[in-house]
């Protein structure tokens, strides 16, 4: 049997390929999303060390700030929740 002259299969390999694409596409997004975000964090946290505008800093409330270092800083601000049941 000739699987490359089967056009059912062949449809189906195009697609899984077309699939794992976007899907490393994604991945890639992410991760460049992420740097990014990390990168803004530092530059809004650490301004003295990163020669932030101090205009830029301006417009951003504590509670950005806050979630910002929630952000960078997960174990630190890491809750645990006990269950009284």
């Amino acid at each position: 049997m000739s699987y490359l002259n089967n056009t059912e299969i062949v449809s189906v390999i195009g697609d899984f390929n077309s699939k794992m694409n976007q899907l490393t596409t994604l991945v890639d997004d992410v991760n460049t999303k992420k740097k990014d975000l990390i990168e803004y964090s530092r530059q809004v946290l650490f301004p003295n060390h990163y020669g932030t505008n101090p205009l830029f800093i301006k417009g951003i409330s504590k509670e950005d700030k806050e979630e910002l270092r929630k952000f960078l800083f997960p174990n630190h601000y890491k809750k645990t929740f006990v269950y009284k049941g």
